[in-house]
């Protein structure tokens, strides 16, 4: 799994903001430490691999557990899936990142 993030500003999103390649559960559990178990849960599945088309909605993420700290705002995040260096799938991510309301 390769993760490459845009953060936007100025109107569109500039590439760069973060980098990470790897097996696709250790990428995942690095990218958000402490924070994994939360989203399996929330997508509806018991562990890695995850089967086929999740969606997660209205999740709280607690950026005080992340392994790195981000910003709020808004990111594209572009995702490619690689099964021995051949691409097998590619998704586009688009984030929201707003302080929680009390």
């Amino acid at each position: 799994m390769e993760i490459k993030t845009a953060s936007k500003k100025d109107g569109g999103y500039k590439d760069g903001s973060f980098y990470l390649k790897g097996p696709f559960c250790h990428t995942l559990k690095t990218l958000v430490g402490d924070v994994y178990n939360a989203i399996i849960e929330a997508a509806g599945v018991e562990d890695c691999p995850m089967p086929g088309d999740l969606e997660v909605t209205d999740f709280y993420l607690d950026s005080d557990k992340l392994n790195d700290q981000i910003l709020y705002g808004e990111y594209r995040a572009r995702i490619h899936f690689f099964v021995e260096e051949q691409l097998k799938g590619c998704y586009l991510m688009y984030m929201n990142l707003v302080p929680k309301e009390d």
